[in-house]
């Protein structure tokens, strides 16, 4: 049995809620407008499911994208202002571009 499959207590699991998209054919849509503005776009139907979620980090080498459909990455971005969506799409896009090719 893998480390993944034997994950319990000892990594400090924790049971919580998730909202799960629901597909109702309608393309869902979650858009925020900026800093400090509380104005938001929700479309679609969600539902929630309670899930155990568990730090993976220190089993970080058991994950392989074409098994467990994602892997471990390090990764540090030189964005400053993730709402700027100029910085975005000249700084971040490339860089995740490049860290998945």
């Amino acid at each position: 049995m893998s480390a993944t499959t034997a994950l319990g207590h000892e990594t400090g699991a924790v049971t919580a809620g998730l909202q799960y998209t629901v597909d109702t054919g309608v393309k869902p849509v979650n858009e925020t407008f900026g800093p400090n503005n509380i104005r938001r776009r929700v479309s679609g139907e969600n539902e929630v499911r309670q899930m155990t979620i568990r730090d993976g980090r220190p089993l970080a080498d058991e994950f392989d994208l074409e098994v467990t459909g994602f892997e471990f990455v390090e990764h540090k971005t030189r964005v400053r202002d993730f709402f700027d969506s100029e910085e975005l799409k000249r700084v971040y896009y490339p860089e995740v571009e490049a860290l998945v090719k």
